[in-house]
């Protein structure tokens, strides 16, 4: 059953995904392009997974049959083994071949949803960022990305927690900020290790909104700027980023910045030792 779970997930995620390439779109013509790209082959994965789901039910209502029929086996032989001894051994028999015959279905069960593994159970990393910025920008986002410095490859485990580091923080700006907000995602790579810095400018946004509105301007002060220097941003969601981070060797600084909007750093001073691929 655990199987057919994680099969489900999977098939979750990539019908999430599907859906995401039919939003309105509002990005770039390269955008475009990429997600129609995007969006034939997760058609056909989607297509291929739902006829394996199919097999995957038959052959999941055999293995509950023959599970049943051990455990009537194993039931039937103790009550059988106390008023004839010598008949626990048959009894023993009978389960040991139905064990093995739901075992041979399981083994056929796991090879069958196993076939596209490599390609449809992969998480998510660092390239598939670029489709998420796709979709933020599809929300009327505007999101970008940068690369500086020498990249390195990092095992899968790394480039998940650095993509839901990601993901968290554009989440929060899709949360609070507007729609137009400027969010930039740029990765610094250095030798031995990366940063990855998530800035957007939601507060700066809204007030430009508030002034094409003839909404009176609050600013911001002195006071502000003090405070920002001291404060200690907290929350669920950060505390997730920084288990994340922590994994890796990293860390996690949240800043908010005066009449600009916030900051989000991620900072894994020693990701090619630690996730480096050889």
């Amino acid at each position: 059953m655990s199987l057919l779970v994680g099969a489900g997930n999977i098939l979750f995620w990539l019908l999430g995904r599907l859906a995401i390439t039919y939003e309105v779109y509002v990005g770039t013509e390269f955008d475009r392009a990429l997600s129609a790209d995007t969006q034939a082959k997760l058609s056909l994965e989607v297509a291929e997974q739902n006829e394996r789901f199919e097999i995957a039910r038959d052959i999941n209502e055999l293995i509950i049959q023959k599970v049943t029929a051990v455990i009537s086996q194993a039931e039937g032989g103790s009550y059988a083994a106390k008023a004839d001894p010598s008949s626990a051994l048959r009894s023993l028999e009978r389960v040991a071949a139905s064990a093995r015959a739901a075992h041979t279905e399981l083994r056929r069960l796991f090879d069958m949803l196993n076939k596209t593994h490599s390609v449809s159970a992969a998480p998510p990393g660092i390239e598939e960022l670029q489709n998420l910025a796709i979709t933020y920008r599809e929300f009327g986002y505007n999101v970008s990305i940068t690369h500086e410095g020498p990249r390195f490859e990092i095992a899968e485990g790394a480039g998940l927690a650095i993509y839901r580091i990601v993901f968290d923080s554009l989440e929060n700006v899709k949360l609070h900020c507007i729609v137009g907000t400027d969010v930039s995602i740029a990765f610094s790579w250095v030798e031995e290790g990366l940063q990855v810095l998530i800035k957007d400018n939601g507060v700066e946004s809204m007030r430009r909104s508030q002034v094409s509105l003839d909404v009176e301007d609050a600013g911001y002060t002195a006071e502000d700027d003090a405070r920002s220097l001291v404060e200690t941003i907290k929350g669920a969601g950060l505390t997730a980023m920084r288990e994340r981070a922590s994994l890796y060797g990293g860390g996690i600084e949240a800043t908010r910045v005066p009449g600009v909007g916030f900051t989000v750093s991620a900072i894994f001073p020693h990701l090619r030792s630690l996730a480096g691929k050889k």
